[in-house]
Protein backbone atom coordinates (compact mmCIF):
# COMPACT_ATOMS: atom_id res chain seq x y z
CA UNK A 1 0.00 0.00 0.00
CA UNK A 2 1.19 3.34 -0.90
CA UNK A 3 1.60 5.96 2.46
CA UNK A 4 -1.17 8.52 1.62
CA UNK A 5 1.81 11.36 1.79
CA UNK A 6 3.57 9.64 -1.23
CA UNK A 7 0.25 9.32 -3.44
CA UNK A 8 -0.08 13.41 -3.10
CA UNK A 9 3.29 13.46 -5.28
CA UNK A 10 1.82 10.56 -7.99
CA UNK A 11 -0.05 10.29 -11.12
CA UNK A 12 -3.24 9.06 -10.66
CA UNK A 13 -3.51 5.47 -10.16
CA UNK A 14 -4.69 4.34 -13.57
CA UNK A 15 -1.35 5.64 -14.94
CA UNK A 16 0.59 4.36 -11.99
CA UNK A 17 -0.53 1.18 -11.88
CA UNK A 18 2.07 -0.57 -15.26
CA UNK A 19 3.95 -3.50 -15.14
CA UNK A 20 7.77 -3.06 -15.28
CA UNK A 21 8.96 -3.12 -19.63
CA UNK A 22 12.18 -2.32 -21.53
CA UNK A 23 12.04 1.56 -21.64
CA UNK A 24 13.94 3.71 -24.43
CA UNK A 25 17.79 4.38 -23.92
CA UNK A 26 18.70 8.17 -23.49
CA UNK A 27 22.17 9.06 -23.75
CA UNK A 28 23.11 11.65 -20.96
CA UNK A 29 26.27 13.84 -20.53
CA UNK A 30 27.11 13.37 -16.75
CA UNK A 31 28.10 16.55 -15.06
CA UNK A 32 31.66 17.30 -13.84
CA UNK A 33 33.99 18.63 -11.82
CA UNK A 34 37.83 18.61 -13.00
CA UNK A 35 40.57 19.77 -10.49
CA UNK A 36 44.06 20.29 -11.25
CA UNK A 37 47.04 20.75 -8.11
CA UNK A 38 50.93 20.24 -9.04
CA UNK A 39 50.26 16.24 -9.03
CA UNK A 40 47.69 15.70 -11.11
CA UNK A 41 44.32 16.28 -12.96
CA UNK A 42 41.06 14.83 -11.07
CA UNK A 43 37.32 14.74 -13.14
CA UNK A 44 34.83 13.87 -10.86
CA UNK A 45 31.50 12.67 -12.99
CA UNK A 46 28.01 12.14 -11.38
CA UNK A 47 26.99 9.05 -12.99
CA UNK A 48 23.93 7.66 -10.67
CA UNK A 49 22.88 3.81 -10.78
CA UNK A 50 25.98 3.02 -12.86
CA UNK A 51 28.22 -0.04 -11.83
CA UNK A 52 31.89 -0.72 -12.40
CA UNK A 53 31.01 -3.75 -14.76
CA UNK A 54 29.53 -1.40 -17.19
CA UNK A 55 31.82 1.28 -16.91
CA UNK A 56 34.58 2.16 -19.90
CA UNK A 57 37.51 4.66 -19.34
CA UNK A 58 39.92 5.12 -22.40
CA UNK A 59 42.82 7.35 -23.15
CA UNK A 60 43.52 7.40 -26.43
CA UNK A 61 45.06 10.39 -28.71
CA UNK A 62 45.12 12.87 -25.91
CA UNK A 63 41.47 12.14 -25.09
CA UNK A 64 39.43 10.59 -22.16
CA UNK A 65 35.97 8.75 -23.04
CA UNK A 66 34.04 7.94 -20.17
CA UNK A 67 31.08 5.55 -21.18
CA UNK A 68 28.58 3.31 -18.80
CA UNK A 69 25.30 1.94 -19.51
CA UNK A 70 22.69 2.18 -16.60
CA UNK A 71 20.39 -0.38 -16.61
CA UNK A 72 17.26 -0.72 -14.36
CA UNK A 73 17.05 -4.27 -13.43
CA UNK A 74 13.83 -3.88 -10.64
CA UNK A 75 11.28 -6.36 -10.63
CA UNK A 76 7.90 -5.45 -9.76
CA UNK A 77 5.05 -3.12 -10.58
CA UNK A 78 6.64 0.49 -11.09
CA UNK A 79 4.43 3.25 -8.87
CA UNK A 80 6.12 5.77 -10.21
CA UNK A 81 8.82 5.79 -12.91
CA UNK A 82 11.14 9.29 -13.56
CA UNK A 83 14.66 6.82 -14.15
CA UNK A 84 15.25 5.04 -17.50
CA UNK A 85 17.85 3.16 -18.69
CA UNK A 86 20.44 5.52 -19.58
CA UNK A 87 23.99 5.70 -21.78
CA UNK A 88 26.65 7.73 -20.07
CA UNK A 89 28.87 9.67 -22.64
CA UNK A 90 31.71 12.17 -21.87
CA UNK A 91 34.96 13.34 -23.30
CA UNK A 92 37.79 15.75 -22.70
CA UNK A 93 40.88 16.71 -24.80
CA UNK A 94 43.40 16.74 -22.23
CA UNK A 95 46.35 18.71 -22.58
CA UNK A 96 49.99 16.38 -23.10
CA UNK A 97 52.03 16.41 -20.07
CA UNK A 98 49.49 13.48 -18.78
CA UNK A 99 51.69 10.29 -17.86
CA UNK A 100 49.21 7.74 -19.26
CA UNK A 101 50.64 5.11 -17.89
CA UNK A 102 49.51 6.06 -14.45
CA UNK A 103 45.56 6.84 -15.00
CA UNK A 104 43.31 5.62 -12.49
CA UNK A 105 40.10 5.76 -11.47
CA UNK A 106 37.44 4.52 -8.92
CA UNK A 107 33.38 4.34 -8.13
CA UNK A 108 31.82 4.95 -5.53
CA UNK A 109 28.26 5.65 -4.55
CA UNK A 110 27.48 6.84 -8.28
CA UNK A 111 30.40 9.54 -8.52
CA UNK A 112 33.54 8.44 -10.61
CA UNK A 113 36.77 10.03 -10.00
CA UNK A 114 39.51 9.36 -12.40
CA UNK A 115 43.12 10.76 -11.62
CA UNK A 116 45.33 11.42 -14.50
CA UNK A 117 48.84 11.62 -12.75
CA UNK A 118 50.97 14.82 -14.50
CA UNK A 119 54.98 13.56 -15.90
CA UNK A 120 57.42 15.03 -14.79
CA UNK A 121 57.81 17.46 -17.30
CA UNK A 122 54.10 18.52 -16.72
CA UNK A 123 54.70 19.97 -13.32
CA UNK A 124 55.53 23.03 -11.73
CA UNK A 125 59.21 23.14 -10.16
CA UNK A 126 61.56 25.60 -8.85
CA UNK A 127 63.97 26.70 -11.23
CA UNK A 128 67.46 27.72 -9.70
CA UNK A 129 69.08 30.86 -10.69
CA UNK A 130 72.57 31.03 -11.22
CA UNK A 131 74.91 33.93 -10.49
CA UNK A 132 77.09 35.28 -12.67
Amino acid sequence: MVHQSMQKTMPSKDLMRRETTAQPMVTVMPLVDIFENDEELLIVAEMPGAKRENLAVKFANDTLTLTCTRQLDKEGTLLLGELQPAEYNRSFVIPRGVDASKITAELKLGVLNVHLPKGESARARQIEVKQL
